[in-house]
């Protein structure tokens, strides 16, 4: 194998491990804070509509002392359509820092984390297959 080929291959390995991990990572965070942070049902307060699919709307909550919040969402909550004002939408909070808050998609923080540590996995585990290929040729 010449080096050309043997740093692509490293090249290649890098990238997948960057993948796999930062999606495992991912997933991490959104399982620790779920099960630190207490659930509860927003309603969209005002819908915003994104440059692309779906919107990031301005979400009203209230915690379990009774006081209500506002936050702007992080993921885009819709992916087709923008939400509109009064829709529910599920809301995780963390109980010391009620400002601490997300929206609980399973498909930005869980499906789509997922597909990136199955696509990192497959890119490692060829490089390293194409890395501890025997050398032939020259």
């Amino acid at each position: 194998m010449r080096f050309s080929q043997f740093a692509m291959n490293g090249a290649m390995l890098c990238i997948g491990g960057l993948l796999l991990f930062s999606g495992a990572h991912r997933i991490y965070l959104y399982a620790s804070f779920k099960a630190a942070g207490v659930a509860v049902i927003g309603v969209v307060d005002k819908a915003a509509s994104g440059a692309g699919f779906g919107g990031r709307p301005l979400i009203r909550y209230q915690d379990l002392k009774g006081e209500g919040h506002i936050f702007k969402s992080r993921v885009k909550t819709h992916l087709l359509r923008a939400p509109k004002p009064g829709e529910a939408i599920p809301v995780i909070y963390l109980r010391q820092d009620p400002g601490a808050v997300m929206v609980d998609s399973r498909l930005h923080y869980f499906v789509l984390p997922l597909l990136l540590i199955v696509v990192g996995a497959a890119v490692a585990f060829r490089s390293v297959k194409n890395i501890s290929r025997p050398l032939t040729g020259i």
